[in-house]
C-alpha cells in the first residue's frame, strides 16, 4: 500500500494473521506501542519518503513491524536508541511582572525529532517515549538593574518543580545589563509528562529575551 499523507499514527484497524507492506511518499511519526503498534527497538520512527515497512498483525488490531527499509540505507534504531531531541527558542519576548511567575512563550523550533513542543498554544515539551531526559532551560533577562534578582523554574506536568540557582545582576551604579540563568537537570520522564519552563524578576519592565531556550534530549 501507497501511503501518500503525513499524519501520524500509533494503531492500525487490521484483522488477525495478516502480512502486508507499506510505502511512504513522505514524512510522518509512527508512535511505538508494545501491543497496537510494536515497531523496531521499540521506538517511535519517523518515515521519509521511499522508505518501506512490513507488519505482521499477531491478532485483531494487533501489529508488529518484522521489517523497515531506509530510503537512504541507514539504519533504524536499535533497542535502546531513538533518541529524541528538541531546542526551543524565544522568537519573540515574554513580558514579565515583578515577582511573578510566568511561563516562557518559546515560539521557535530550533529542532525537534519527534515533534514533541507545542510552540503555539501551551508552549510546552510533552515526551512521546518514557526515559532519562537531559533538560536545560535558559532565560535571559533584558536590561537588569544592579542587585537585581532573577529565577527560573522547570516544571513538570504543572506541578513539580525543578529549580535553577538565581542570579544577580552587577552592573556600574545606575546601569543596566542582560543577565541570564539556567537550571539543568536530569529526569526520568514518562510518555505524556510535560515540561514547561518559568521564570521570574525581581524589578519590573523587564521581559525575557528572544536568547532564551529550552533543550531536551532523550539520553536513553
Amino acid at each position: 500500500f501507497d501511503v501518500t499523507g503525513t499524519t501520524g499514527f500509533a494503531a492500525m484497524t487490521v484483522a488477525a494473521d495478516r502480512q502486508f507492506t507499506l510505502q511512504f511518499d513522505g514524512a510522518l511519526v509512527m508512535t511505538h506501542h508494545a501491543t497496537n503498534l510494536d515497531l523496531p527497538g521499540e521506538a517511535n520512527i519517523t518515515t521519509a519518503a521511499g522508505d518501506v515497512a512490513t507488519f505482521q498483525s499477531t491478532g485483531s488490531n494487533t501489529v508488529q513491524c518484522i521489517n523497515y527499509t531506509k530510503a537512504d540505507g541507514t539504519a533504524v534504531a536499535a533497542a535502546g536508541g531513538g533518541f529524541s531531541s528538541s531546542c526551543m527558542i524565544g522568537a519573540a519576548t515574554t513580558a514579565l511582572t515583578i515577582n511573578v511567575l510566568t511561563k516562557a512563550t518559546l515560539n521557535a523550533v530550533n529542532f525537534d525529532t519527534d515533534n514533541e513542543f507545542d510552540n503555539a498554544t501551551n508552549y510546552r515539551f510533552t515526551a512521546t517515549d518514557a526515559g532519562r531526559y537531559l533538560v536545560v532551560w535558559r532565560c535571559n533577562y533584558d536590561s537588569m538593574n544592579d542587585a537585581s534578582k532573577g529565577v527560573v523554574q522547570i516544571k513538570l506536568n504543572g506541578g513539580n518543580v525543578f529549580g535553577g540557582r538565581e542570579v544577580y545582576a552587577k552592573c556600574s551604579s545606575g546601569a543596566q545589563d542582560d543577565q541570564g540563568t539556567t537550571s539543568t537537570h536530569i529526569l526520568d520522564i514518562s510518555a505524556s509528562d510535560y515540561l514547561e519552563g518559568w521564570a521570574k524578576i525581581s524589578v519590573s519592565g523587564r521581559n525575557m529575551s528572544t536568547q532564551s531556550y529550552f533543550s531536551i534530549h532523550r539520553l536513553g
